[in-house]
């Protein structure tokens, strides 16, 4: 996925399936947050629920949560529901996003969001 600042631009990118309204001031204002930042590479490591990354973050659910929300919005985390056999079910939050790469040009930045694929590489 390329977003782009460039005036022509509508802030809608086409992601295959979806459509994302993610915006490239969105992904920049959400990886400036240290939380959020704290949670994609928690995500990135292996898909955790909002309790486990409220612990990891030392933030309340609550916070977790809207972080969560705003990567979502952004493009670089997904969620999947999970569902234990005791009839609980839970959201799994993982990184929908292996790099994620800035380039500044004559008409604004231009953000590329390299989508994750199964069995990736996790050691960069």
């Amino acid at each position: 996925m390329v977003l782009s600042t460039d005036s022509r631009s509508t802030g809608r990118v086409s992601t295959g399936a979806d459509e994302s309204t993610a915006t490239p001031e969105a992904v920049i204002e959400v990886l400036a947050d240290d939380h959020a930042r704290t949670i994609l590479r928690a995500v990135r490591a292996e898909p955790r629920s909002a309790r486990r990354l409220s612990e990891l973050c030392d933030a309340s659910r609550p916070t977790v949560y809207r972080k969560l929300d705003r990567l979502q919005r952004a493009g670089l985390v997904t969620a999947e529901m999970e569902h234990d056999t005791d009839g609980y079910h839970r959201r799994r939050f993982e990184a929908a996003a292996d790099l994620v790469e800035f380039e500044l040009g004559d008409a604004g930045f231009d953000v590329t969001v390299d989508p994750s694929e199964p069995g990736r590489d996790l050691s960069r």
